[in-house]
């Protein structure tokens, strides 16, 4: 495996583009991202995770959605402070960067799921999600 450091596909817009979507409602609330990069065929994880299950057995400030990007290895998780779905594009906001994704190639029915997992994070609190 290169060490060299993965470039993200953008769109024009200057989104990262979205080949698909993973996503589970379990213990886990998991919405990962699969991220596009130059390399044909190769793929980095945007990935958005809770356990609302044992959430209340941490230190208040680290309750939330983790936030962690594959292509920013090194650094350690963050949380969600705002999650924005506006049509095929969404916006991942912690308190340190935004991450923008453009998922306009991923399946209506992952969409509409991923959808469903993030209003099940939500529900929990710790950040706001707007669904436009």
């Amino acid at each position: 495996m290169s060490r060299e450091p993965r470039i993200p596909v953008l769109t024009a817009s200057g989104r990262e583009h979205a080949e698909f979507i993973t996503t589970e409602a379990g213990d886990d609330l998991i919405v990962a991202f699969a991220i596009s990069v130059t390399d044909p065929g190769e793929i980095v994880s945007l990935i958005l995770q809770r356990t609302p299950m044992y959430e209340s057995l941490l230190p208040a400030e680290e309750r939330g959605v983790a936030v962690s990007h594959e292509r920013i290895a090194d650094v350690e998780p963050e949380l969600a402070t705002h999650i924005v779905i506006d049509g095929p594009h969404v916006d991942v906001t912690t308190s340190t960067r935004t991450y923008q994704i453009d998922i306009s190639d991923v399946d209506p029915t992952e969409r509409a799921y991923t959808t469903t997992v993030l209003r099940l994070m939500h529900r929990h609190g710790g950040f706001r999600l707007d669904v436009r």
